[in-house]
């Protein structure tokens, strides 16, 4: 499928339903770039404000934008493509104890990106690092903005992630090689990485 902004398109990777059936469709940083044609690294070129009107297409080429199936708005960027200070952000900022919820979301999926291949860290762990929240903010941040980031890292105390996740995280974990328990859970005593000792160490 094509996603288009103005004067730019491009086809899309993916494509996710949250549980209140918002469907998002995700693509290369460059694809929202503010450079010119030519500038397809995501990391240099300049991005395209959040709140920018995106269209969905059906049948497009180099030369055609196809039949437009919908319209949205682009709230979520990779790594380096956003203007400003944040990574990733979304049009509606709320609270989260008196942080700035692109802050909030900012320090979660830092920290998810520092788990390592075939470790896991728990919802509560990153809520205890950053000092704020807890472990249902955290996965409130995850359910939202995690697709980005090695999702399958973070996990519930008892070894799992939500249901509907459960196939393609046991997937990653055997490709990683993550410590497994005989159900399929995560051994959280052999796989625990803790971020409170990664920035002590």
């Amino acid at each position: 499928m094509q996603a288009s902004t103005d004067g730019a398109q491009c086809t899309t990777n993916f494509a996710f339903t949250d549980a209140s059936n918002t469907v998002y469709l995700g693509y290369a940083a460059h694809c929202a770039s503010t450079g010119a044609a030519t500038e397809t690294n995501g990391c240099d070129a300049g991005s395209l404000p959040l709140g920018t009107k995106v269209g969905s297409n059906e049948g497009g080429s180099l030369v055609s934008s196809g039949t437009q199936l919908g319209t949205g708005t682009l709230v979520y960027f990779t790594a380096s493509a956003t203007p400003g200070p944040s990574r990733r952000g979304s049009t509606s900022p709320a609270s989260v104890s008196g942080v700035d919820r692109e802050e909030y979301v900012e320090a979660v999926l830092a920290v998810v990106e520092q788990v390592p291949p075939g470790r896991v860290t728990t919802y509560g762990a990153i809520a205890e690092h950053l000092g704020r929240g807890g472990p249902r903010q955290v996965g409130s941040v995850m359910a939202a903005y995690g697709g980005g980031v090695p999702w399958w890292r973070v996990i519930r105390s008892n070894g799992t992630v939500p249901s509907h996740l459960g196939p393609e995280a046991l997937q990653a974990w055997w490709s990683e090689q993550t410590p497994l328990r005989p159900s399929g859970r995560v051994d959280l005593a052999e796989a625990f990485w803790s971020p409170l000792l990664s920035r002590e160490g």
